[in-house]
């Protein structure tokens, strides 16, 4: 009866032809997987390498046991020359340290960049001053004078006079003694302009009148004549403004 062996190396202790022949057919099938020595060997070397781990694993848990860990080593924990035909990889790597996993430092936070500073408040323009309302002025207890009544318009035909002298003669200014402009029939329709003072003469029907007016004759031209020799509708003063 063959005696257990504690550790990892029971299982190749027990039946170690058994293990050769696994070893390599797991060996042939990874390199026609592979297609390279060099991928198989690797390939192998990985697989080794899980399941050194899964025997410790399974090994802790054994030696926890107290009827285990009375049994004798037959070797005293050394380990056994690797078995003829196995790759020199795996007998290289021998029994299998555990992996510590060094945890991996979180980064530091960022660094947060100071704030910006804050832009100026604008200063409000000032406040414009209130508008004061011009004051109403109290009303004028005077009443305003009220508007001059508009003189009369006078008719057309109330500037027109009509000669009362068989020879009415148009002078260039306003006496007897100045040029003759023109002499008018009796009933000749003339134009008043305006009126002026000159000389005194006796009218037709006998006054005497100072008054002589400027009249506008049938072909356009101006002059002036007595007012005693024209026939008016009324004073001539009444109708046309001085010269």
């Amino acid at each position: 009866m063959d005696i257990l062996k504690p550790g990892r190396h029971r299982a190749r202790g027990g039946d170690p032809d058994r293990l050769r022949a696994w070893r390599r057919r797991t060996a042939a099938r990874i390199l026609r997987a592979t297609g390279s020595r060099t991928g198989a060997a690797l390939t192998f070397a990985v697989l080794a390498i899980v399941a050194w781990i899964a025997a410790d694993v399974m090994v802790g848990e054994d030696t926890k046991s107290p009827a285990r860990s009375e049994l004798p080593s037959a070797n005293g924990g050394a380990v056994p020359p690797a078995p003829p035909g196995e790759p020199a990889l795996v007998a290289a790597a021998g029994p299998s340290a555990e992996i510590q996993t060094t945890p991996t430092p979180a980064p530091p936070p960022p660094t947060q960049a100071p704030p910006a500073s804050a832009p100026p408040t604008p200063t409000p323009p000032p406040a414009a001053p209130p508008t004061t309302a011009p004051a109403t002025p109290p009303p004028s207890s005077t009443a305003p004078p009220a508007p001059a009544a508009p003189a009369a318009p006078v008719a057309p035909n109330a500037r027109t006079a009509y000669a009362r002298q068989y020879t009415l003669m148009v002078r260039s200014a306003p006496t007897q003694r100045s040029e003759l402009v023109a002499t008018l029939p009796n009933n000749t329709p003339v134009t008043l302009i305006c009126h002026t003072t000159g000389p005194t003469v006796v009218s037709f029907t006998g006054r005497t009148t100072p008054t002589w007016n400027k009249v506008e004759i049938p072909d356009g031209r101006t002059g002036y004549v007595s007012d005693g020799w024209v026939l008016t509708t009324e004073d001539v003063t009444r109708i046309v403004p001085a010269c």
